[in-house]
């Protein structure tokens, strides 16, 4: 198309939202459901919608977050690992609340498994490797760890090697908010062990269903986490944009 002045004028009546949207290729938010879309942060609001328990930490033994405080963790935990779209924040927000009974708990209540915790209850064989990953906690972690050094941890011989006290002081490190709200983010994107795809959250609910089986995080669906699904999906989606069948 010729450029001429009367093109100019005709774009210049469009909102540069929109333009600069076209220019560059990226998706506007609204319309059918589209778990693609990138949304911005999340708020208190949304965070009380998927999980009315942050309402109040009148229980949960010392363990349970606010909504304020979850809304400050989880979004920079979006930030830190780089969790743009909606499949994959609503994803992320279900899988935890879900998982701490409304980010309730930080550590395994039942059957009370020694070492395994976080909002996602990573099992300690992840949850070490979780640690780790942190530079600034390592020398605390191998203080725990057999002959003072940091270890190769797996499924196979974390039990051999770790007595239930120091799971117990090795979880510990990484229950404040800072950490906590990052285990599940961290097993998605960054776990070489694991084999998960964060761009498969990007296809709906099936993209989430995917995502919580083997070989990511090798869960059991069931009605309780498909709710927490649709509660988060419906939450924090764009203004304007339908609601997917599934959460009919």
């Amino acid at each position: 198309m010729r450029f001429t002045l009367t093109t100019s004028l005709l774009l210049s009546t469009i909102p540069l939202s929109l333009t600069s949207a076209v220019c560059i290729g990226k998706k506007l938010p609204g319309g059918s459901f589209d778990a693609s879309v990138e949304i911005g942060g999340i708020t208190s609001a949304q965070v009380l919608a998927v999980a009315p328990e942050t309402s109040s930490c009148s229980s949960g033994g010392g363990e349970c977050s606010n909504a304020d405080v979850v809304t400050k963790a989880l979004n920079d935990a979006f930030a830190t690992y780089g969790l743009k779209t909606l499949g994959q924040k609503a994803g992320m927000i279900a899988y935890m609340a879900f998982e701490s009974g409304g980010f309730k708990w930080n550590t395994n209540q039942y059957p009370g498994r020694p070492g395994q915790g976080t909002k996602c209850m990573l099992m300690f064989a992840h949850l070490y490797n979780f640690a780790i990953s942190f530079p600034e906690l390592q020398d605390s972690v191998a203080q725990n760890s057999p002959g003072g050094k940091l270890a190769e941890v797996n499924y196979s011989n974390a039990d051999s090697m770790f007595s239930d006290s120091a799971k117990n002081a090795i979880r510990a490190l990484v229950l404040g908010d800072a950490y906590t709200f990052k285990g599940a983010l961290w097993y998605l994107t960054s776990y070489p062990s694991a084999t998960c795809d964060k761009n498969q959250l990007n296809n709906g609910y099936q993209g989430f269903v995917a995502t919580m089986g083997a070989p990511c995080y090798s869960v059991t669906m069931d009605a309780e986490r498909k709710a927490r699904w649709c509660s988060a999906i419906k939450a924090i989606m764009p203004a304007g944009m339908a609601a997917p069948s599934d959460c009919a």
